[in-house]
């Protein structure tokens, strides 16, 4: 039977894990005049239309869950905890636990479902009772499951084994102290997340606070029900399997501190500058890819970066394209942002309003490829967002072939200064969470918490640059933490090594293609996500050289 804990967790994450990060722009940024310039699309082209007969997104978006189907599933727990027990039969108890996993992910499979739908208008009342009612029927689902495991992994069965096969010593203890209060705790977190989603923009300041709390307060109970004294720590050792801790992380800021906060101004006057010499035909250009969807680019960029692919990335690229898995929201409740799920076996690239940019499509583009060949319940999620955040440095290598130089050097600026702030603000989100749950915090007010991002802020370079240069922290953190929790870090972590992976793809496109498809297809996800990089010799977050290659570039 497969590890149930890893199940859980896919609940509570499956839906913010491969999601694109951009931090709010602040008004200091120069900004371009809406243009339009082509319509065309990015569609399959006769050489890749589909070789065979899988379904749509549209297809695998219609939930079937039945109460018959859930009746079976329970009365077979019983079965198989009666026949673990008796401890008689081997082979029935193995065929009754596969099946188990199948209806199993089953269910998960129907809650993922109903939750993208609800995306797709987060105001529809039906659509939000189904994912409530999808998430209830998965957490008991899952509780039963558990409670079972662990009555069983308890008992002197001497066919038990059966049930643990790839279970490690860690995972044992986790479901010894498990007990129901932790799916309780999980259902309750997805509906405080379904009250902050319905927020208006003017009830969130104040609004979140509240939410806040007693997700906290959740969280930390999980993590210490397992034996962690924090959701901080739980988060960083079991939530995301990271292969470094909350101490070290440490390090990392501070490079991004030292290297990267002085560099943020030069990087966005030299993009200034850029711009502005531009002509009107050159700022369109800059335009489209900066503030537009990807339709309105002069050229489908998108499938001239595919066909620039060596052919089995290619294939993994296209399809996404080839069977329609790409679902572009256009109710003016949907929710705001791109992610990429599994459906079952499949999976499904999710598009907000105003999410349909070049670069929000090639992120989730990687994220979606890497559905394809690892099980993502098992990478580990900075790994994770350098399919995605490779993937968009790999595509601006490409893109400079199709563009004016001067024209690309100013679209490598904006790429550029994004990527400043999703690094930054990620760790001063980190940073924020580190301290928000390593604090009791259950009486604080909005004014507390607020003292908190400050002085966060003070430790990237003040509240006036932070606000100026790269967000309005106290809003951004409103909008992240909530859906979020502990996971920001690994946007910062990844696109560290994504940026390397520009430097070498900038010298020697092949073998940056080659190392990407090794880290997308053919990674060995026990080793962790540093060590992976060691092993196709990327540099990482913990490597000062990255930092100060950026800030040289630069002036620094």
């Amino acid at each position: 039977m497969k590890k149930w804990i890893a199940m859980l967790l896919a609940l509570c994450l499956s839906f913010s894990l491969l999601a694109g990060c951009q931090p709010q722009v602040p008004e200091t940024q120069p900004t371009t005049q809406e243009t339009q310039t082509s319509t065309e699309t990015t569609e399959a082209t006769e050489a890749t239309k589909p070789s065979e007969d899988l379904p749509s997104a549209e297809e695998l978006l219609v939930y079937t869950l039945t109460q018959e189907e859930l009746s079976k599933y329970y009365a077979d727990l019983e079965s198989c905890k009666t026949m673990a027990l008796e401890g008689t039969d081997r082979e029935g108890l193995e065929a009754l636990s596969d099946s188990l996993d199948e209806q199993y992910e089953n269910i998960q499979k129907q809650q993922t479902i109903a939750f993208v739908n609800y995306s797709r208008d987060q105001t529809d009342e039906e659509a939000t009772q189904l994912h409530l009612d999808a998430t209830d029927k998965l957490t008991k689902a899952y509780d039963a499951m558990m409670l079972m495991l662990r009555e069983v992994n308890a008992s002197e069965s001497p066919i038990k084994d059966v049930l643990f096969e790839d279970w490690t010593e860690e995972d044992l203890k986790m479901l010894s102290a498990y007990t129901s209060e932790i799916a309780q705790l999980e259902k309750e977190n997805e509906e405080l997340v379904v009250q902050y989603q319905a927020l208006s923009q003017e009830e969130l300041a104040e609004g979140i606070i509240p939410l806040y709390q007693k997700l906290i307060a959740n969280n930390n109970r999980i993590a210490q029900i397992y034996g962690y004294d924090n959701y901080y720590t739980y988060g960083y050792d079991v939530v995301y399997a990271r292969d470094y801790t909350t101490d070290t992380v440490q390090q990392a800021r501070d490079y991004a501190i030292k290297y990267l906060v002085p560099t943020v101004p030069a990087i966005l006057q030299q993009f200034a500058l850029g711009f502005q010499s531009l002509d009107q035909e050159g700022q369109q250009v800059v335009a489209a890819f900066m503030e537009g969807s990807y339709q309105d680019t002069d050229k489908d960029y998108v499938n001239l970066y595919i066909d620039s692919l060596p052919e089995d990335l290619q294939a993994v690229m296209n399809h996404l394209w080839q069977y329609d898995r790409a679902i572009f929201a256009d109710s003016t409740g949907a929710k705001e942002g791109a992610f990429t799920v599994n459906i079952g076996d499949d999976a499904i690239c999710f598009f907000g309003p105003g999410y349909d940019s070049t670069l929000t499509l090639v992120h989730e583009m990687g994220h979606y490829a890497s559905t394809l060949n690892l099980d993502l319940n098992a990478c580990p999620m900075d790994l994770a967002e350098l399919h995605s955040q490779g993937n968009e440095w790999l595509f601006m290598n490409q893109v400079r072939e199709e563009l004016n130089p001067n024209v690309y050097a100013v679209i490598r600026d904006y790429k550029m200064y994004m990527d400043m702030c999703t690094i930054l603000v990620s760790f001063m989100v980190d940073d924020f969470e580190e301290r928000i749950y390593t604090t009791d915090v259950s009486g604080y007010t909005r004014e507390d918490f607020d003292a908190v991002a400050e002085e966060v802020c003070q430790a990237y370079g003040g509240a006036d640059f932070v606000n100026n240069y790269l967000t309005d922290f106290q809003s951004y953190w409103r909008l992240v933490v909530m859906e979020s929790p502990v996971y920001y870090v690994s946007y910062a972590m990844s696109d560290v090594a994504a940026l390397n992976l520009y430097t070498i793809a900038s010298q020697d496109r092949e073998k940056a293609y080659e190392i990407y498809g090794h880290l997308l297809k053919d990674v060995d996800l026990d080793l962790g996500f540093q060590e992976n990089l060691k092993k196709v010799g990327l540099s990482g977050p913990f490597d000062s050289e990255v930092y100060e290659a950026i800030a040289k570039m630069y002036g620094g």
